[in-house]
């Protein structure tokens, strides 16, 4: 499951009969005692199976102990009791994302923002799933645009309609894909911004054959690299470009710098590498 700070919408019956078990699996909740508090509710329910909110608070136990199955059939009787509950739309959304059903997650995702406009974080998990799971670019766009209409100086969604414009193969969505990763970058400095960026340019140049696009390559993953030094991808993809150059002096430093963080070198790369002198142990 996502790291995902959880408000905890703690829902009270007025059927006092069943308070007490509820009540005490409420309390149990707000300790982060789950398994307990699971034990309540499973009481709970026996008080009373009408109680939409005992399915919802347990549904959330079993959601943070990453039980996904029992915690998708508690969020489908929540909402079968109870269809205005719209963060349960949400929360199966994501659990449906961990349990792979994709386009099932972004239909509840979406159905949950359509439902409930302050629900842009169902747009975000949409766009990221879109983009990142089911590979639908032209979708994620879609979705990411409707978020930066209500937050337009959000730097990681800038950042991933970089991603999803770079991911369509033509020069003109390269750019595009630029653009957007220039103002990300002009909001917050991350290294796989930087690191983008640069594979952005080292993929423009594949378009229009223009070596100051392989320049700005080094120098957008040379910064990646002062962020974040012993990210090993960067050193390899810094190498690919001066590789591209035909600067082996400077690829195998960095081929070998990849290696010894962990990065996968190709074996010719690193025997290229050996020939030049610069020896490397591989295990």
């Amino acid at each position: 499951m996502d790291k995902i700070i959880f408000t905890f919408l703690f829902l009270y019956t007025t059927l006092l009969f069943s308070q007490s078990n509820y009540d005490a699996g409420i309390e149990l909740l707000k300790t982060e005692q789950y398994i307990e508090a699971i034990k309540k509710f499973d009481l709970a329910e026996k008080d009373n199976n009408k109680n939409s909110a005992v399915y919802f608070n347990r549904a959330m136990c079993y959601t943070v102990l990453e039980k996904y199955p029992e915690a998708l059939k508690d969020y489908d009787k929540t909402i079968k009791l109870d269809s205005k509950n719209y963060q349960a739309l949400f929360f199966r959304g994501l659990v449906k994302k961990d349990l792979k059903d994709y386009k099932g997650a972004v239909k509840d995702l979406l159905e949950a923002y359509d439902s409930d406009a302050t629900l842009t974080r169902a747009l975000l998990k949409s766009g990221e799933i879109y983009l990142y799971n089911i590979e639908d670019y032209k979708k994620a766009i879609e979705v990411f645009d409707t978020y930066l209409s209500y937050d337009p100086d959000n730097a990681l969604v800038l950042a991933y309609m970089g991603n999803a414009y770079g991911s369509i193969d033509n020069a003109k969505n390269k750019k595009t894909a630029i653009g957007y990763m220039d103002k990300a970058i002009a909001i917050k400095q991350e290294s796989w911004y930087y690191l983008t960026r640069g594979r952005l340019y080292f993929d423009l140049f594949d378009f229009d054959h223009d070596t100051k696009n392989l320049t700005n390559a080094i120098d957008n993953f040379t910064v990646a690299i002062k962020l974040a030094p012993t990210e090993s991808k960067l050193y390899f993809w810094r190498a690919e470009v001066y590789f591209q150059l035909k600067q082996k002096e400077n690829a195998c430093p960095d081929y070998i710098k990849a290696a010894e963080l962990g990065y996968d070198v190709p074996k010719y790369k690193i025997d290229l590498c050996k020939s030049k002198g610069h020896l490397l142990i591989v295990d």
